[in-house]
């Protein structure tokens, strides 16, 4: 799931840079593969109309998914993973 030179990154100085500047960046912390198989479980060209199902919702030129959790298996594993919950505590 994540890149090993992400994993190498204390939880530490992510949560931080989070509280000095406000974010924190990361390119390819995720490894490609994972990246792919997420986009695989989510159709963004399936806009839902009339329906109770959970779908992308559309915003001027922008596509989201509300309900990634409920759509994404591999979105689910990655939102509650340890290294997401060691960084983002509730």
């Amino acid at each position: 799931m994540f890149n090993l030179d992400f994993i190498n990154v204390s939880s530490n100085q992510i949560v931080n840079d989070l509280k000095t500047k406000g974010y924190f960046v990361f390119e390819q912390a995720l490894t490609e593969q994972y990246v792919d198989e997420m986009l695989q479980e989510v159709d963004f060209n399936q806009i839902l109309v009339n329906t109770n199902d959970v779908g992308v919702v559309i915003a001027q030129t922008y596509k989201f998914l509300t309900h990634c959790l409920a759509n994404s298996k591999k979105t689910y594993d990655l939102i509650t993973s340890s290294r997401v919950l060691d960084i983002c505590p509730c």
